[in-house]
């Protein structure tokens, strides 16, 4: 089926670019440590600069598994951009802090400075050219839109085409009729569910894709985020699913204890960014640097919200509350540039050391919108 070569060029796609990704940062590294001691050049270097490569290649797999900056294509450039500048300062910090620890691996700090620089450069170039190559050498999946009522429907569609257009094209637009459905399957990549969707074609639509290697996504009821929240235990001979509401004290200590860590961790290293977008917020119009909006938190809690602001004083004076549309007239020139990069976020770490909100959890709402 056409799933399946789409699948095969995917994973094709994405181990090569793993590969370009790793080469860019071992290289970077040696060039690095070619800049700072160049001296080690003359002579043989072999048993310097193997484990030096070996030491980088390590971490650099490390990191990349945990923040995928392999998957462009199937991620935005810029998003796949932001994983790939948030994995070579990753690296950079850990390779330091290992050569603090480990005598004789030999990270000097301007080897490190040098590296990065030439990394941020390469991936903000090579990134871009890998994104165009997804769209040609991956191509579009097929998909199909499939619900209850034609509102949902028509709502779902328009999220996919407005933030997943690289990846997906809507071939048809459908209500759970199982057997108009299934004529209409035999040549589709990928299917999408709604919520809404009557249970037993949701049944029908989940065996068809299994048996015949078609991806689905679905738009998860409550019950279904709380069971896959839940553990299996066993009550003597009988297997129960157990979900818990509340995270345990030993939980919530450490979960607050990362965001304190990690917040003070990206406003110290943010710094340099966080300084010049308020000198160019302030010089574009000489407005208000930062925005405050209300939100509701745990418990229904109210607090203050603090973001740069990217749309011109009082944006909400004559519209009132309203969500941010494509193509907004109320956004600035620096602001669409903020909102692209989510530069206009970083300032929420302060509401994180707060505890106000957490690194990880749902996004706080505004109340009028809730």
């Amino acid at each position: 089926m056409v799933q399946k070569n789409v699948s095969n060029n995917g994973r094709y796609f994405y181990g090569v670019e793993l590969i370009l990704d790793l080469l860019i940062v071992v290289i970077c590294y040696v060039v690095g440590f070619r800049l700072q001691r160049p001296e080690l050049f003359i002579e043989p270097f072999i048993s310097q600069l193997l484990p030096f490569t070996i030491y980088v290649t390590l971490i650099s797999l490390f990191i990349f598994a945990l923040y995928k900056p392999y998957r462009c294509g199937k991620n935005t450039y810029m998003y796949s951009l932001f994983n790939s500048i948030l994995s070579v300062i990753t690296i950079a910090i850990l390779a330091v802090i290992i050569d603090y620890m480990v005598k004789g691996v030999g990270v000097w700090r301007r080897s490190v400075f040098y590296a990065v620089t030439f990394q941020i450069m390469l991936f903000g170039i090579y990134k871009f050219f890998a994104f165009r190559l997804h769209k040609k050498i991956i191509g579009l999946k097929k998909s199909v839109v499939v619900g209850g009522s034609e509102q949902t429907i028509a709502k779902f569609a328009l999220k996919i085409i407005h933030s997943y257009d690289h990846l997906y094209t809507i071939e048809e637009l459908m209500k759970d009729d199982y057997n108009h459905i299934l004529d209409s399957l035999k040549l589709i990549d990928h299917v999408f569910i709604c919520s809404d969707c009557e249970i037993n074609t949701k049944k029908k639509i989940y065996n068809y894709c299994m048996k015949n290697n078609i991806s689905y996504s679905l738009v998860p009821e409550l019950d279904d985020l709380t069971i896959n929240s839940g553990y299996f235990e066993s009550f003597s001979d009988i297997p129960v699913l157990t979900i818990r509401q509340k995270l345990d004290l030993e939980a919530r200590i450490i979960k607050r204890a990362v965001d304190i860590t990690m917040s003070l961790l990206g406003l110290i290293l943010l710094s340099p960014i966080i300084l010049i977008t308020a000198i160019c917020i302030k010089l574009y119009d000489g407005g208000r640097i930062f925005y405050r909006q209300q939100r509701a938190t745990k418990d229904n809690k109210l607090f203050f919200v603090l973001k740069f602001r990217t749309m011109i004083e009082n944006a909400e004076k004559h519209t009132g509350v309203v969500l941010a549309k494509r193509n907004d007239n109320r956004i600035t020139q620096i602001g669409k540039f903020l909102r692209l990069t989510r530069i206009d976020e970083i300032p929420q770490f302060f509401n994180v050391l707060k505890g106000d909100m957490s690194i990880i959890g749902p996004r706080p709402e505004r109340p009028e919108i809730i």
